[in-house]
């Protein structure tokens, strides 16, 4: 069976990770993705080869100086036989190099177009990485990086992941439009609105908390957490409902540690959260993780066993889709004689490689 974008053609103008990740995501969909580099190559080829590796795996890198008029025309055969062009650039650079939405739109009405921009106000002018939409989302507390952080790291690139996310939903549901022969038109999916969009439910929570409870008090849950084993080993455990709390009760002993903390009900449970994971803590001490981590015991109080970061390979998986062996990431440039010759009909140069 065929994947969903089997015979899909997508045209990546994007660099470091927003734009490269939703390409990905439209190649494990079964897109044909051709990565448009400059001379000098995507930027994250050196800042983060590992990450570049990740979310270039299975597409054609074409390298092209836009700033040329032969290359800029290159692009446009390109365009003309493509079915999806995806961007990342700031309007100012988009409009410089004439692949804006109006100008392309123009050109090439038949191309599904979405472009990722930073702001939510898609002609502010200003640099920005994850942090810095995170931020003027208004999220940042969320992450336990809220405006007394000295010096705030994020884990995961949020606001980038969220906005490869959404984009290649835009893109996905443009297509079908399409396909029914309904008109559409470019799509802007800023990250910042991205953020805004996946954080909602937590925010509606604590925009409505008690007045007098804290931010990590809210978003924290009772019975709810990691908690060391009496061997050392680390058990994510997650009883919300009373009838996963009453068997966690029953398994770790609370009845006899800590018999207040086991008879209360959510409500209670909820309002004294860090007395009854503090209590939690202490017992799951005394436990073995094995005991925890038994299928009957793990199925009724939601155990799981915290795997180390190597737990699984190094791919990108499309959820819901098979699992597909792709080439490695292109050397910058290695495609572009046989993709501009093959797919747009035009004669590679001597200046390209």
């Amino acid at each position: 069976m065929s994947p969903p974008l089997a015979g899909v053609t997508v045209v990546e103008l994007a660099s470091l990770l927003p734009g490269p990740y939703c390409t990905a995501i439209l190649r494990g969909l079964g897109a044909r993705v051709v990565k448009i580099e400059p001379p000098g190559g995507d930027q994250l080829r050196t800042m983060q080869a590992d990450m570049h590796e990740l979310v270039n795996r299975g597409k054609e890198s074409v390298t092209l100086d836009l700033k040329a008029d032969a290359d800029r025309a290159a692009l446009d055969a390109l365009l003309a036989h493509a079915d999806v062009l995806v961007t990342s650039f700031r309007r100012a650079t988009q409009r410089r190099l004439r692949i804006d939405r109006e100008t392309v739109g123009a050109a090439h009405p038949h191309l599904v177009h979405v472009a990722l921009s930073g702001y939510s106000d898609d002609e502010d002018p200003r640099a920005g990485h994850d942090l810095n939409y995170l931020a003027e989302a208004g999220v940042l507390e969320l992450f336990g990086l809220g405006r007394e952080a000295d010096h705030p790291i994020l884990a995961v690139q949020t606001a980038d992941l969220s906005g490869a996310l959404f984009a290649a939903l835009a893109v996905v549901s443009r297509l079908f439009a399409r396909a029914g022969g309904v008109p559409v038109s470019a799509g802007v999916v800023s990250l910042q609105d991205a953020v805004v969009a996946l954080t909602r439910p937590r925010v509606a929570e604590l925009l409505n908390r008690d007045p007098g409870r804290s931010v990590p008090d809210t978003i924290a849950k009772p019975g709810y957490g990691t908690f060391r084993c009496a061997d050392g080993r680390w058990v994510a455990i997650a009883a919300l409902e009373q009838p996963l709390w009453l068997a966690l009760v029953g398994v770790v002993g609370l009845d006899r540690t800590a018999p207040a903390v086991a008879a209360m009900d959510y409500g209670q449970r909820l309002r004294a959260v860090r007395e009854v994971n503090a209590a939690v803590e202490l017992a799951v001490a005394e436990v073995p993780s094995e005991l925890l981590l038994r299928a009957d015991v793990a199925t009724a109080i939601a155990a799981s066993e915290v795997a180390p970061l190597d737990a699984r390979p190094l791919d990108l998986r499309i959820p819901g889709e098979p699992a597909v062996s792709l080439p490695p990431a292109p050397a910058a440039g290695a495609d572009t004689a046989r993709v501009l010759a093959s797919l747009a009909g035009v004669q590679p140069t001597g200046a390209r490689p």
